[in-house]
């Protein structure tokens, strides 16, 4: 049964995307923000994650 990944998940998802790279933590920034791309890659907070990431 795959997990269904909920909306409104997003803006903590993006939080822990931001304090990873606060702490410089690149790998882990990546993980939150793959999980942020499969709950909802146009959002414009994903994509300046995205941006900062690349």
């Amino acid at each position: 049964q795959a997990h269904e990944l909920k909306p409104q998940a997003l803006p903590t998802v993006i939080r822990l995307a931001e304090i990873a790279l606060q702490q410089q933590d690149k790998w882990l920034g990546r993980q939150y923000l793959v999980t942020a791309m499969a709950i909802n890659s146009q959002h414009p907070d994903v994509a300046r994650l995205a941006a900062s990431l690349s």
